[in-house]
Formats: C-alpha cells, sequence, structure tokens
C-alpha cells in the first residue's frame, strides 16, 4: 500500500483564460479576465490526483477553481509542486505572489485562509509561459515549501 503522505504538499496551478470568464461560487459572482494566472493550492495527501482532477473537465463542482477549470475557455497548462509534510503554507505563498505585485480576484479560493486576499493570481495577459515565469513561480514554490 502507498503511503499518501509522502506525495503530499503544494502546487502552482498554471492556468490560460482565452476570454473573460463570469463565474459565481457560494453566492460570489467573480469575472476573471483573459490572460495567464496562477492559482496556489494543497494537497498534503494525493497531490498527483488532485492535479489530475483540475486538469479535469467533468467533475463534481467542490472548490472554486473546479467553477474555472471547467469552463471551455480556460486550459490548464501545468502545474509546478512542492513535495513536503509541511501545514499551512498557502499564506506564505500568497503572500510573496502579493508582494510581486500580482493579484486576483478577491477572495477566489482562499476563504479558509483569511490572510490571503486571493489564491488566483493573475500573471500577465498573454497565455505564453517563459522561463522567467517558471523560475519565478518555482522558487517562491520552493522558499516557502522549506520554512518551518
Amino acid at each position: 500500500m502507498q503511503d499518501d503522505t509522502i506525495n503530499g504538499g503544494y502546487y502552482i496551478l498554471l492556468l490560460c483564460v482565452n476570454s473573460p470568464v463570469n463565474i459565481e461560487y457560494s453566492g460570489t459572482p467573480y469575472t476573471i479576465e483573459k490572460g495567464l494566472y496562477a492559482y496556489i493550492g494543497s494537497a498534503l495527501k494525493g497531490l498527483n490526483k488532485r492535479i489530475e482532477r483540475h486538469t479535469a473537465k467533468s467533475k463534481k463542482i467542490h472548490w472554486h477553481i473546479d467553477k474555472l477549470t471547467v469552463n471551455e475557455n480556460v486550459k490548464v497548462l501545468g502545474a509546478l509542486t512542492c513535495i513536503t509534510t509541511l501545514k499551512g503554507l498557502e499564506p506564505c505563498i500568497a503572500s510573496s505572489l502579493e508582494s510581486m505585485g500580482y493579484r486576483g480576484p478577491p477572495r477566489f479560493g482562499s476563504t479558509d485562509d483569511r490572510r490571503a486576499l486571493t489564491h488566483l493570481f493573475h500573471v500577465k495577459d498573454g497565455c505564453t509561459i517563459d522561463e522567467a515565469i517558471i523560475k519565478l513561480l518555482s522558487d517562491t514554490l520552493k522558499e516557502c515549501c522549506k520554512s518551518t
């Protein structure tokens, strides 16, 4: 039997929004503008399964991000991950991205993280991913995941 704690940690999901998307979650409306987004999340057990779930277009809506990833105008481009058993690292990742000037729809995906403004960050207007963006996001994730 596989120990799921070995495959747990945090991720940054990279999303391309091809045209503006209007969604509602728990009675709150959100407009997600066109562009490249980074969504931060955790799965302290079954990290790979969580990411696979995010890429599926057909699924039961459970989280904010599900409303976005099932939309025909949104494509999951990939995910950056860090494996760790440490808990509560989303605030570190979110505050790091906020300090870099990234913004997103208020409270999107961060209802259980009261310190974060959002867990969905608009990275740039186009959807092209370059090495600089990957390095910046990877370094941010790694730095937070080595926190204690």
